[in-house]
């Protein structure tokens, strides 16, 4: 018994020394067969585990229920954007987003605008609501990114590559509370830009003044010291005044009150936008409506097998005519999960919540309002899918509602429910009617946009 044990000490040791200079070489590389290799091990180890299977979903909501759902949700999503003087809001949806920009955010969006042309939309401003997200920003489609149909939108967080920095020049206001009552604050003027993919937050202060205020002091609860446009600015002279950039962040010396280095967190996360607005003036939007986006493709696929929860994580693997990696997996109306890789006619899926996913989701509350969330699978526990919320940061109550997915890149389509009923505690939320577990023999797989 010693033997076999030393034995195979000896060769888990060799293995480590053989992959050792892979791994000083390429420290971040993953193994691309990573999640099918640990299936293999533990089916060799437990083979029993292959027999387990899994029971058909219960029933979902009837059909129209969630067609009256899908269409609270569309009704939303079109509600009319705020007007500015002398402009015209040209709303177009996000077909998706990518790029390491500041902080790590994606920093780059494309935009479905059938029957538009890009360089009538070139250098113009790119809202959601009153936050300002970025510019319009074309050049010479490289291999591998979108055809025709869409802009680009270069982000507010990200940095141009042997360029001149994009930068934004705002003021904020603030007012301080202590426990005597409010404190006058001051004006804060500054120029931001995209920071660095290693930084803690997407965008940066250059300059500010004043540079050294009371932000951070001990014993004071500020108001959110929020940065919009200023007018008449020579960076972005056609900008109009009052556009929300961000919250100013200042790391500090918590005993001195300085402020090392003053950071600002836009509203809004590239994950969670589904649908933004291109000011154009006026007098130059005459026929910037566009058509309505292509939709994809409903293919019906059967689900071979699922894994057992003995596992510790869960796959499905399913085979269909057609089925495209990063496409969703519906039955019933209802969200069940998402295709990680395609070989011919066989696919491998997961549900939203496995481990690590970071997701974009939408909350359609009671009142009809839509709240865009970034969240990362935690898994399930209890019977629960569960969530962490990355944004907004701190996260705020969600309210009673329903959950709907984000816009996952050009695949996946926004808009489907993924649950009915949530808890939440703080930045954890869990999902109980997910009916993620168990999933039916039959499903849907839909694509987001015709290939």
């Amino acid at each position: 018994m010693i033997r076999r044990e030393g034995r195979r000490l000896r060769a888990y040791a060799a293995v480590v020394v053989l992959l050792t200079p892979l791994a000083v070489l390429r420290p971040h590389a993953r193994s691309v067969p990573e999640r099918e290799l640990a299936l293999a091990v533990q089916c060799l180890i437990r083979p029993w585990v292959l027999l387990g299977g899994e029971v058909e979903a219960a029933t979902s909501p009837p059909r129209a229920e969630v067609g009256a759902l899908r269409a609270a949700f569309e009704d939303a999503l079109s509600a009319p954007p705020p007007s500015f003087p002398g402009f015209t809001s040209v709303p177009l949806r996000v077909r998706r987003a990518e790029g390491n920009g500041g902080a790590g955010w994606p920093d780059i969006l494309w935009l479905e605008a059938p029957g538009i042309d890009p360089g009538r939309l070139e250098g113009r401003a790119v809202l959601r609501g009153y936050d300002l997200v970025g510019f319009v920003r074309s050049r010479p489609r490289a291999p591998g990114e979108p055809g025709e149909g869409l802009v680009r939108v270069e982000l507010l967080c990200h940095r141009r590559e042997g360029d001149l920095p994009q930068r934004i020049a705002g003021e904020a206001r603030s007012l301080a509370r202590t426990a005597e009552g409010p404190v006058d604050a001051p004006l804060i003027r500054a120029i931001v830009e995209g920071a660095e993919p290693d930084d803690p937050l997407p965008l940066r202060s250059v300059r500010s003044a004043p540079e050294q205020c009371d932000t951070g002091r001990p014993g004071v609860a500020p108001w959110p010291y929020v940065l919009r446009t200023m007018a008449g600015t020579e960076l972005h002279p056609e900008l109009p005044a009052g556009l929300v950039v961000g919250v100013l962040r200042d790391r500090v010396y918590a005993a001195e009150g300085f402020v090392q280095q003053r950071y600002v967190l836009p509203r809004w996360h590239p994950l969670s936008l589904v649908r933004v607005e291109v000011l154009v003036p006026r007098a130059e939007a005459a026929g910037l409506h566009g058509g309505e986006p292509e939709l994809g493709r409903t293919r019906p696929a059967r689900v071979l097998w699922s894994s057992p929860e003995g596992l510790g994580f869960r796959r499905h693997l399913l085979r269909g005519r057609g089925l495209v990696a990063g496409a969703a997996v519906v039955a019933g109306g209802r969200c069940l999960g998402r295709i990680e890789a395609v070989l011919g006619d066989l696919a491998v899926a997961a549900p939203l919540s496995r481990r690590g996913a970071v997701v974009p989701l939408l909350m359609l509350g009671a009142d009809g309002h839509l709240a865009a969330l970034v969240v990362e699978g935690l898994g399930s526990a209890a019977g629960a899918e569960r969530f962490r919320i990355l944004h907004p940061d701190p996260p705020r109550d969600l309210g009673r509602g329903t959950l709907h997915t984000g816009t996952l890149g050009q695949e996946f389509p926004s808009g489907l429910l993924l649950a009915m009923e949530l808890d939440q505690d703080g930045a954890e939320l869990r999902v109980r009617d997910f009916e993620l577990r168990h999933w039916p023999a039959e499903v849907e797989v839909l694509t987001g946009v015709a290939p």
